[in-house]
C-alpha cells in the first residue's frame, strides 16, 4: 500500500477517504477544486516567549496548476510597505495582527496581484514539530552561518547558531533556525527568504518518501491540531499526490529583493526603515512567478464587480486586485442592495475560455458560478456578499 502512494497509484479520492478517518474537515474549510489552480499564503507566526503580537515573521504564496503540471512559490518581505485596506499604510506583516488571515491575504492579493485562495499559519512549534514527524529535512548549506546572538525559544536571551557550508540533514529545532536565521546573511530578511524557500521543497521532497507516508495518520494529527488553515485537511494527501507530479524543473522561486529591484530601502515619515515596492518590477517578477496561473485569468471577458454586502471599499479592492491580475474589469459598483449572504458570480457566455474563467472567479470566492438568465450588463457579473470579510473584520 505505502509503495503504491509513493508512485500515486492510489486515486486521490481513495486516499482522501482514508485521510477522512484520521482526521475530520475543519469547520472554516473551504472547498477545494482540484482541477483548478490553487494558490495558498503561508504564513510563519511566532508564537510563544516574549512576543505577545501576532506579526507574521514570514510571507509566501505558493501555488500549483494541475493543468499545466507547474508550481511556484514567490516570498514577501515583511517589511513591505503596503496599503493594508481598512488600515492605512503599514508593513506587510501588520496585516495579520489588525484582522486575521483574511485580511492578510487580501493585503498581499492587493500588493502583488494575484488570486489567493486559501491561508494556513504555522507557529514556530508546529513547523518543527511537522519536520520532525517527517524525519527531518535535507538541504544543501550554500554558506556557513554563525550568529552568537540568535534568539532563544523564550526571545529574551541568546541561543547561539553555527552551521557550515554543505549537505546537512536538519531536525526540526535546526530546520526553524537554518529558516529563521538572518544576522549572518548579507542579504537579511531577504536571503532568509530564498533559504524558508528551500526547507519547503526539502519538506516536500521528505513528506513524499514512503516511510513518511506510512506516518500519514500522526502527521494529519499533528496538523488539525497545530496548523491554521482553510483548505480542508482531508484533502492534503490528494494535493500531496498533485504535488509530487510536479518535475522540480517546473517549480519557479523568488523574492521581492533588491536583486530583481522590486525593493528598495525607504524611511517613513515617522522614520521607520521599511522597503518600498517598486510596482513596475513586482508585476514583472509576479508575471514571470505565475505566469501559467495568470495566463487562465486573462481571456478578455468583461467583468463587473459589484458590493453586495454594504462593507466599505470591498468592490474597489477587489476590482483593482482583479484588474491587476488580467481580468478586464469594466465596472465597479453598489448591487441593487445590500443583504446578500454569500457572494456570487454569474457568466453570460458560453465561450469556454470565459466560462472557465467565471469557476476560476468563483473558486476565489469560494463559490460556484451560475449561468445568467437573459443578457448580463457583462460577461461575468461578481457580487460580493457578507461572506465576503469586512476589513475592519478580525477572523
Amino acid at each position: 500500500m505505502v509503495w503504491a502512494l509513493a508512485r500515486g497509484w492510489v486515486p486521490p479520492r481513495v486516499l482522501n477517504r482514508v485521510a477522512s478517518v484520521v482526521v475530520h474537515r475543519q469547520r472554516e474549510a473551504k472547498e477545494w477544486q482540484p482541477e483548478l489552480p490553487l494558490t495558498v499564503l503561508v504564513m510563519g507566526l511566532q508564537a510563544g516567549g516574549a512576543s505577545t503580537s501576532p506579526l507574521t515573521d514570514s510571507m509566501m504564496v505558493v501555488w500549483l496548476d494541475p493543468k499545466t503540471r507547474s508550481a511556484g512559490m514567490l516570498s514577501v518581505p515583511r517589511d513591505l510597505w503596503v496599503e493594508i485596506p481598512g488600515h492605512g499604510y503599514g508593513r506587510i506583516n501588520e496585516a495579520y495582527e489588525d484582522g486575521g488571515a483574511n485580511l492578510a491575504e487580501l493585503t498581499v492579493e492587493q500588493a502583488i496581484g494575484v488570486p489567493i485562495q486559501y491561508y494556513a499559519v504555522i507557529s514556530y512549534s508546529a513547523f518543527e514539530k511537522l519536520v520532525d514527524d517527517a524525519g527531518g529535512v535535507t538541504v544543501d548549506v550554500p554558506r556557513t552561518l554563525q550568529d552568537p546572538t540568535f534568539p532563544a525559544p523564550d526571545e529574551v536571551h541568546y541561543e547561539p547558531f553555527y552551521l557550515t557550508a554543505g549537505v546537512h540533514q536538519l531536525n526540526g529545532r535546526d530546520a526553524l533556525r537554518y529558516a529563521r536565521e538572518r544576522h549572518s546573511d548579507p542579504l537579511g530578511d531577504l536571503g532568509r527568504a530564498t533559504r524558508q524557500q528551500q526547507i519547503i521543497l526539502a519538506l516536500r521532497d521528505q513528506l513524499l518518501r514512503p516511510r513518511s507516508i506510512a506516518r500519514l495518520r500522526a502527521l494529519l494529527t499533528d496538523a488539525q491540531g497545530t496548523v491554521k488553515t482553510d483548505f480542508p485537511l482531508d484533502e492534503v494527501p490528494a494535493l500531496a499526490l498533485i504535488a509530487a507530479n510536479i518535475p522540480a524543473a517546473n517549480v519557479k522561486r523568488d523574492v521581492l529583493q533588491y536583486a530583481n529591484q522590486a525593493v528598495s530601502d525607504w524611511q517613513t515619515p515617522a522614520g521607520a526603515s521599511v522597503l518600498l515596492p517598486n510596482q513596475t518590477a513586482v508585476d514583472r517578477v509576479v508575471r514571470a512567478t505565475f505566469g501559467p496561473v495568470l495566463d487562465r485569468w486573462d481571456t478578455g471577458a468583461t467583468v463587473i464587480v459589484n458590493n453586495g454586502a454594504g462593507y466599505p471599499g470591498i468592490a474597489t479592492v477587489y476590482g483593482k486586485t482583479l484588474a491587476r491580475m488580467g481580468v478586464r474589469v469594466t465596472e465597479i459598483g453598489d448591487a441593487e442592495r445590500h443583504d446578500y449572504p454569500r457572494s456570487q458570480v454569474q457568466f453570460y457566455t458560453r465561450e469556454r475560455s470565459k466560462v472557465e474563467q467565471a469557476h476560476l472567479l468563483a473558486g476565489m470566492l469560494h463559490v460556484d458560478p451560475v449561468m445568467g438568465q437573459g443578457k448580463g450588463s457583462a460577461e461575468i457579473v461578481i457580487t460580493l456578499g457578507r461572506d465576503y470579510p469586512a476589513y475592519s473584520k478580525s477572523n
